[in-house]
């Protein structure tokens, strides 16, 4: 079961990165190509420094694209950032472009923004505001006149790089959350019983190991309460499997209700579950008294005070049949305590159904106990 959570987890969290590599590849090419152009445009003024750093910068940006097709891609958004700083920096301070070159600027910061998360983008394009803000100052009177300031071409800067980073932030919560219903839906699934939205058997015995080795060092009564459905084959014979599957969820909701009200489950996810067929079982942790646990029992055991109605009329008076097993008394590890609970729930069983029976009290009815178990092998038999 740790395997099948981890592994669409995993193929989650690989979709994702699949879909940032591709961009980070594109935009690396992009850059690649301004680059070129920008070579192509400054070649004849013979520019050669510049010539040997737009290679450079070309052959990292290839060699990243590479690391993204190959999926090693852990910094190929921080190499990619870099090489857009570093060479847009050195452009602006060491030569004047053509007022049309700046419009270069725009592809650049949208590069910088939605290549990296949210907080890194933000951070990237204020430094890169900066750098642009210093040059619109040392070369405004080159570059800009009267139709076209300075002022005029920052502000528009400005504002453009404030839209991008606010679609960018609406776009990485929106992400965000499409992961977290990804992941919750995966959760739900490997953890929960798709049928009554109780905690599974696997999810229920992992947490339940957990509180028994914990109650080792409390003083409080911990009882595992096996719980069984009387007659509930009668009602998937009589009124078939989806009034069935009605009955087994009003059963896991008035459980859940019933339990909430006593306050001895510390965790309500994991500490009820389904745990086969029309069985549910129950760990109440640190419940200060023998009376107390006796008061939540009554409780359980009356859940069912109405009848059962639905489009076949009514079905009949549900009850349950519960057996109890009390840690360190009757047992001391998972395992035991649950066949000592369903070892006393099927004692209540056959002792006349709509009742609680501890396991301590079964010991002294050696031949009753095995028509229980001869019963419970022809049950089981029939339900197979």
């Amino acid at each position: 079961m740790t395997w099948f959570i981890g592994r669409h987890i995993e193929e989650v969290a690989v979709l994702y990165a699949r879909k940032k590599n591709k961009l980070i590849a594109l935009c690396s090419l992009v850059t690649i190509v301004i680059f070129t152009a920008h070579e192509f445009a400054y070649h004849d003024i013979g520019l050669s420094a510049f010539t040997l750093l737009n290679m450079t910068c070309s052959l990292i940006l290839s060699f990243n694209i590479y690391q993204c097709l190959t999926r090693d891609s852990r910094y190929t958004d921080l190499i990619l950032s870099v090489v857009l700083l570093f060479q847009t920096t050195i452009s602006l301070l060491y030569h004047t472009p053509s007022i049309t070159d700046l419009f270069w600027l725009y592809p650049i910061t949208f590069m910088l923004i939605f290549v990296n998360h949210f907080r890194y983008g933000a951070l990237i394009s204020l430094l890169f505001v900066a750098i642009v803000t210093t040059y619109s100052q040392l070369k405004g009177a080159v570059l800009f006149n009267s139709d076209f300031s300075s002022a005029a071409f920052l502000a528009s800067f400005i504002v453009f790089t404030t839209l991008l980073n606010l679609v960018h932030f609406y776009s990485n919560k929106l992400t965000d959350y499409i992961e977290h219903l990804s992941q919750q839906g995966i959760s739900d699934l490997a953890y929960r019983d798709h049928l009554t939205g109780l905690a599974n058997r696997w999810s229920f015995e992992n947490w339940a190991q957990t509180k028994i080795d914990q109650a080792r060092a409390t003083t409080g009564i911990t009882a595992m309460v096996f719980m069984d459905v009387d007659n509930f084959k009668q009602i998937n014979d009589n009124y078939g499997h989806d009034i069935g599957d009605r009955v087994l969820k009003e059963v896991a909701q008035r459980l859940a209700s019933s339990t909430q009200v006593t306050g001895y489950c510390q965790d309500m996810n994991n500490s009820l579950a389904r745990f086969a067929g029309d069985e549910f079982i129950l760990l109440l942790s640190e419940v200060p008294s023998h009376k107390i646990l006796t008061r939540i029992l009554d409780n359980i055991t009356a859940i069912f005070e109405t009848s059962q109605e639905s489009q076949a009329g009514y079905i009949n008076d549900l009850t349950l049949s519960v057996g109890v097993a009390l840690h360190m008394r009757d047992a001391d590890t998972l395992s035991e305590l649950v066949r000592c609970a369903d070892k006393a729930m099927y004692y209540a069983k056959h002792s006349g159904k709509n009742q609680y029976c501890f396991y301590q009290n079964i010991h002294d009815h050696s031949s009753l106990e095995q028509d229980i178990y001869r019963d419970k092998s022809v049950n089981s038999a029939a339900n197979q």
